[in-house]
């Protein structure tokens, strides 16, 4: 019966420090995979200062995108700025 006992409270002791591991795996994928959605969610870019700027609803990448006329849409932190394009310039 002793043995019973002793082998009984040493699988609650394995499962419960089992139990723990997993949780603990689990907490940090789960803050690792937060830490990876803050770092690429683009509000958290654009309260470092930058922008994305769009014409016709779509992001601009290149100069090559836009052209003299075009009405642009650029988003900074606290609201939008509308602009005219009147000339773009290539870098050398």
């Amino acid at each position: 019966v002793v043995d019973k006992v002793y082998l009984y409270n040493d699988l609650v002791k394995r499962l419960n420090l089992g139990i723990d591991k997993l949780l603990n795996n689990k907490s940090n994928t789960y803050l690792n995979l937060l830490n990876k959605i803050e770092v690429l969610n683009p509000i958290t870019t654009i309260k470092r200062g930058y922008s994305i700027t769009k014409s016709s609803n779509k992001t601009i990448y290149s100069i090559k995108d836009i052209k003299k006329g075009d009405i642009i849409t650029t988003q900074i932190e606290d609201g939008y700025i509308e602009s005219e394009i009147l000339t773009t310039y290539e870098k050398n």
